[in-house]
């Protein structure tokens, strides 16, 4: 974690890049009757985040569109539509124009108590990414113009995901000049791919955790 390298420099000591996100009582209640009005089961359904700190860092709403489809049609998981604020009418239209579950509006320890209780996010590089990571939950991160050697996700089973055919990868700008291609660009069916490779890394462990392995 790059950020933390201001500390080193002056000989502070970091032993551990480890999140942490505590979860209020009432969120995770909050997040268990949400999930019972849905007939959704613990660990048996995938979250997405649409939300990012700027636009060009955002994967777009057609994209999560076709891939929550290939969630329900290849998979056969149910999918739970996270946003922030200014993001509502975009998960609107992603929920309803793919059978996917809109999240009601939440606080962000509400919205950790939901992804909490899935079985991975799906996430743009975004605060959400960073509240999985600390809570322990798989993270399918997308990336276009920050780097995820210095953002992460950190502290749990992730992949990351970006458009590598383009140069400009990393240019960390906050407008566009050629058009947003790292997000445009960047196909629902490669990430879906980068997905079932996420479910594969958790289905390994959840057998080693039956036999007394690593978890």
């Amino acid at each position: 974690m790059w950020s933390l390298d201001a500390l080193r420099r002056i000989e502070v000591p970091t032993d551990s890049i480890q999140l942490l996100f505590y979860l209020d009582n009432s969120s995770q209640i909050f997040a268990r009757e949400f999930l019972q009005r849905h007939n959704i089961y613990q660990k048996n359904f995938v979250t997405i985040n649409i939300g990012g700190g700027w636009e060009i860092k955002r994967w777009k709403a057609e994209k999560y569109i076709q891939l929550c489809k290939m969630i329900h049609e290849k998979l056969g998981l149910p999918v739970i539509v996270l946003y922030g604020p200014m993001e509502k009418s975009e998960a609107e239209r992603i929920s309803s124009s793919s059978n996917s579950i809109l999240a009601t509006e939440t606080s962000l320890h509400e919205m950790g108590a939901i992804i909490k209780e899935s079985l991975l996010l799906i996430t743009n590089d975004s605060g959400p990414m960073h509240i999985a990571a600390a809570l322990d939950v798989p993270t399918l991160a997308i990336f276009g113009p920050t780097n995820p050697r210095a953002q992460g996700p950190y502290g749990n089973i992730s992949e990351i995901d970006r458009n590598e055919e383009l140069e400009c990868l990393e240019c960390n700008l906050i407008k566009c000049p050629i058009g947003n291609p790292c997000m445009k660009e960047l196909a629902a069916v490669t990430v879906f791919d980068k997905l079932q490779k996420l479910i594969s890394k958790i289905s390994i462990l959840k057998t080693q955790d039956f036999g007394g392995g690593l978890l």
